[in-house]
């Protein structure tokens, strides 16, 4: 199953002063915090582990690792059973992108206008947290 692709966000809305990379952003902190969970799909593990250990060590952000490993796409086969499990729920319902739009900082023009910054991963990926929690918890 295919969650998100980085270009299925780049028509005409979205913004021309940014580069496309931008629309990596939202999907790299999903990816981030699955990899920070360890929720990686064995594939990755196998093809990709210096990356993998590059993310952890935070020499790249999760949209990087996306762009280098995943060809800009989030998809079942990156993830664990556990992982695609909670993400059926969370990500493809767009409970994730709601979370994440109101996570966002309203000075910015748009959600891709968000910085890929640790800082803002940390924030989204304490959300991500909470919601696997209770997601665990029913």
């Amino acid at each position: 199953m295919k969650y998100d692709d980085y270009k299925w966000h780049l028509n005409e809305n979205f913004p021309k002063d940014l580069d496309e990379n931008r629309a990596l952003t939202h999907m790299g902190f999903f990816m981030g915090w699955v990899i920070d969970k360890g929720f990686e799909g064995d594939l990755l593990n196998e093809l990709f582990p210096k990356a993998l250990t590059e993310f952890r060590q935070r020499k790249i952000t999760g949209a990087k690792f996306l762009e280098l490993c995943c060809d800009s796409k989030l998809v079942s086969e990156d993830l664990c059973e556990e992982a695609n499990a909670f993400a059926v729920d969370y990500y493809a319902t767009d409970k994730y992108f709601d979370d994440y739009a109101d996570a966002s900082d309203d000075n910015n023009e748009t959600i891709f206008h968000e910085a890929d910054t640790w800082e803002n991963y940390q924030k989204i990926k304490n959300i991500i947290d909470n919601r696997y929690q209770k997601w665990k918890n029913k």
